[in-house]
């Protein structure tokens, strides 16, 4: 899943899991709200979900292997 995200989906996935507003994601990544909204719609499609509980789920779950878990739980930790 993540192998198929462009480097910003990658951006905004973390803060996704991160459980931040599309609002807070724009001021972070210094992009509209209206671009973090295109992006979490191809997150998602890329994800194969609809709701951003079921990427957090899937994320966790399914797809992130140790190396990428590692390095999320140090971004998170920012």
């Amino acid at each position: 899943m993540i192998d198929d995200f462009t480097a910003r989906e990658v951006e905004a996935a973390r803060y996704v899991i991160r459980g931040l507003s599309n609002a807070e994601i724009a001021n972070k990544l210094f992009i509209t709200e209206k671009t973090v909204k295109f992006h979490i719609t191809a997150i998602y499609q890329k994800a194969g979900v609809t709701t951003r509980a079921q990427f957090i789920v899937k994320a966790f779950r399914e797809e992130i292997t140790e190396a990428e878990m590692a390095a999320f739980r140090e971004f998170l930790a920012e």
